[in-house]
């Protein structure tokens, strides 16, 4: 019984250690490989493309204006730009708010279906060569459609990603504001080996006459619609320089509720790739993929839970199972202090990244229970970040 309990620790922690930093590791070194004695010339366009820029929106009203206000000062030739906003279903003054604006241009119907929907809905009526897709919260850098057109010069990129930063407002709400740093130094290293593995919907850019419409039902209409793409042998670049800025959400129970939104779509394009047969991807490709997106689906959640028990049945075999008990009772007490006591009580800093990390991990499994019971909803309401608008993501 002992020798099963030893097997089911440490194959659980190489997992979790595998999956969070020996993968990243791993990419670093063979792109040191990869790049070795080369040297990358600047490339430059010669004529910038043209751009529709695409924002899904469900009563925004709260963020609209701001957002309305920076998409019309992004640095691009205006005369190839065109912003359009989808506001299918919408019960507040977002659509008055939008006609305030003649150069935008209004999509809406009165039903609503969620924001793949809507997107899918517009998407045959766009002609220009490039759509760059953003949320209504995200502010974008001045430059950004610079730099995502900038990364999209070779001819074997079909879709650009750009990088989400963000910002926390508060002790306690950093912990997301610390892991997009972390996957955008993962994004990095995927761009430059071989290719991103998927894209975050604040921010991303699509050749246009590669889209192809996805299942409705998609969560992660994002991750769905760049893999689409990679299907037809192109990749998804990396634009760090292109980003979107939004807040963290302060309020930890809403917090939660998002990320098990964020995880159920996580889980369903997990199991649609273990389940969907056969895809068109190189070895390399499905490498990065089932290292960054199914592993962390599929398997580390639970393997945290096999770690916690199996290392309680060999407290008594050697004193290092014994300390390794111990840290984990720390971290897990701490993540309940934190958790528990987050609107009551000073939370130290130190407990913002453990704290996030089991949060995220426990929203990875009520992601995959509510799908597996048919709970995991396609439409889904924004969410209040703040006091000064900042919602979170809509569908």
């Amino acid at each position: 019984m002992m020798q099963w309990m030893l097997y089911i620790f440490w194959i659980s922690v190489f997992l979790v250690g595998y999956t969070y930093l020996g993968y990243p590791l791993l990419l670093a070194l063979f792109v040191k490989i990869k790049e070795r004695g080369q040297s990358v010339l600047p490339v430059t366009l010669k004529e910038w493309p043209t751009i529709t820029l695409l924002i899904a929106a469900y009563n925004e009203e709260i963020c609209l204006r701001a957002k309305l206000e920076n998409s019309l000062a992004l640095d691009y030739p205006m005369d190839k730009v065109k912003i359009w906003i989808v506001t299918d279903g919408t019960t507040d003054e977002s659509n008055s708010l939008i006609q305030r604006y003649p150069t935008v241009q209004l999509f809406y119907q009165a039903e609503r279906r969620g924001k793949l929907h809507a997107i899918q809905r517009v998407m045959p009526e766009v002609e220009t060569e490039w759509v760059v897709f953003s949320d209504a919260n995200a502010m974008l850098a001045l430059d950004s459609l610079q730099r995502l057109m900038e990364a999209a010069i070779p001819k074997n990129v079909g879709v650009v990603a750009g990088e989400k930063r963000v910002y926390s407002g508060t002790n306690m709400a950093g912990g997301e504001t610390i892991y997009w740093r972390y996957e955008s130094w993962v994004k990095q290293w995927e761009g430059r080996f071989y290719s991103v593995t998927g894209t975050a919907g604040e921010l991303y850019a699509i050749r246009t006459s590669l889209f192809t419409p996805v299942a409705e039902d998609s969560i992660s209409d994002d991750l769905e619609i760049g893999w689409a793409v990679t299907e037809k042998g192109y990749t998804i670049a990396y634009a760090p320089a292109a980003t979107s800025s939004e807040t963290d959400i302060a309020d930890a129970a809403l917090a939660y509720k998002r990320r098990v939104r964020v995880a159920t779509g996580s889980v369903q394009s997990a199991m649609r790739l273990m389940l969907g047969g056969k895809r068109n991807w190189p070895l390399a490709f499905w490498w990065e993929v089932i290292s960054h997106r199914w592993l962390r689906a599929m398997v580390t959640p639970y393997c945290l839970f096999f770690i916690l028990v199996s290392n309680l049945a060999l407290i008594s075999v050697h004193v290092f199972y014994s300390w390794c008990m111990a840290v984990q009772a720390v971290v897990y007490i701490g993540v309940f202090v934190d958790w528990y006591f987050s609107h009551r009580i000073f939370v130290t800093r130190l407990l913002i990244w453990p704290s996030f990390f089991v949060r995220a991990h426990l929203a990875m499994i009520k992601g995959a229970w509510d799908l597996l019971s048919g709970r995991g909803a396609v439409i889904w309401d924004p969410i209040p970040r703040d006091t000064n608008g900042d919602r979170g993501k809509n569908n």
